[in-house]
This record gives C-alpha cells, structure tokens and sequence, in this order.
C-alpha cells in the first residue's frame, strides 16, 4: 500500500514536470512569458468568482504576454472545495481539488463582478441560497439557458445589453464557458478542464475571439468612443486613436 501511494505521488511530479516542459514550448511559440509555478502568495488574484470562493491552490504553467492585440495571461489554476458527502452515519464535508485552464484578458474598462455560466439545477439551488441570480427580462430565452450572477444586479443589466446578449447566446453551449469579470479582468474557463499544450493556440484563438466581441459590446449603450488625433496633424492624414470608456460602471 505505502509503495503504491510513493509510486503514484513520482508518476504525478513526473507528469507535472512533462507538462510544463511541453506548455513552456507552447509559450515560446507564441511569444508569451513562461513561468512554471506560482504559489498561493504570489499567483495572480483577480476579484471573480472563480478566485473568491474556495482556498486557492496555487498556479502552474502560467503565461503572460500579448495575444491578437489584448493584453492576457494564461495558467492552471486549482482551487480546494467542500463538496458534501457522507459517511456511515454523519454528513461530512469533502475536500475536492479542482483544476482548470484559465485565461484573463484585459481592458481598461471597470466591469462589474459578475459570473455567466450554463443554467443548471445545481445553480438553481446556489441562487436559492445566495440570492445573486441577475434577470435579464428582456432576454428570457437567454435566462432559460445561461445563469447570470452577481451583486451589482442594477449594473450587470446594463452591462448585458441586447447586442451583448446576442452574441453571448450564439457560443456553441456544448463548450461549457465559465465568463467572470470584475474591473479590467475578463475571465474565461471551461471548468475542470485543462488544456492540452497542443491545443494552448486554439484555446487562444477562442478565447480572445470572445473576449473581443465582449468588450465590444459591453456597456454599447452607455459607450462612448472617444478619438484623440495625434498633435499637428490635419484630419485626413492624422493618426488615430481610439478608446472605448464604459459609462455607468
């Protein structure tokens, strides 16, 4: 039994040290910042959902840098839970250590807390305890297949906006996306999923395809673009540059 257990805790460090070996070549390809191991004190903290509850377990493979123009960084989070169980004859709590691929873009925009993922009757029972679910009236069929939360419900309203709504209804369900964000954090996972460092530039790829559309469309109401021409120069041979502030958040 000891010899089992010494033997499956190597064939994990080996597989741990495989894996960073193959993620870090992954990076490299795609000219992003490779860092192997983040302990709790020091890994990225972000004020979303994914990151508040449960005690943080510390990140691997994490990766930093520039991907299709949005500033992200990518990693393996895990995070310990309490999931109830039971024994012979009394309920107990059950320590259960969840990991996933996390990507978080960035934007110089102040998002509400919010956490968006597929309705389910698990979350229907959280709501009922929590009391977080945000109604989206104006999207009913959206509500019946995605749960919205947060505290801010006033803003998160607004944040969704019909063009928003749509586009976010349109993912492919079967994927199984987790979008949190809170200030300038964008945050997309697949829960309990990591992905393979084959699969590190479409994981990319997808990501930061929604994240673009999302900040685009966030807040579209309340949105105002803001063009400042380079000092000097006449408007048609100008450069420049724009900048979307979410007004209301």
């Amino acid at each position: 039994m000891a010899g089992w257990f010494v033997s499956s805790i190597v064939m994990g460090i080996i597989r741990t040290l495989k894996r960073a070996q193959n993620m870090a070549g992954a990076a490299q390809e795609l000219g992003l910042k490779f860092t192997a191991w983040m302990g709790p004190e020091s890994a990225p903290r972000f004020g979303t959902e994914l990151f508040q509850s449960g005690s943080a377990g510390g990140c691997h493979d994490v990766m930093t840098g520039n991907f299709a123009g949005l500033d992200v960084q990518v990693f393996d989070y895990s995070r310990n839970t309490g999931v109830p169980g039971y024994s012979t004859d009394t309920a107990r709590t059950v320590a259960v250590t969840v990991a996933q691929t996390v990507a978080v873009y960035t934007q110089n925009v102040d998002l509400p807390a919010f956490t968006l993922e597929a309705a389910s009757f698990a979350g229907k029972i959280v709501d009922a305890i929590q009391h977080q679910k945000v109604d989206l009236d104006s999207a009913p069929d959206f509500s019946r297949q995605y749960a919205v939360h947060g505290v801010e419900k006033d803003r998160i309203r607004s944040l969704f906006n019909d063009r928003l709504v749509s586009f976010l209804g349109g993912l492919d369900r079967s994927h199984g996306w987790h979008i949190e964000g809170a200030g300038k954090a964008l945050v997309l996972y697949r829960y309990g999923r990591r992905v393979k460092p084959a699969e590190l530039r479409d994981f990319l790829q997808e990501t930061s395809t929604i994240a673009q559309s999302f900040f685009a469309y966030a807040g579209a109401k309340a949105a105002s673009v803001v063009a400042e021409q380079d000092p000097g120069k006449g408007p048609s041979h100008g450069k420049w540059s724009v900048s979307v502030k979410v007004g209301g958040f």
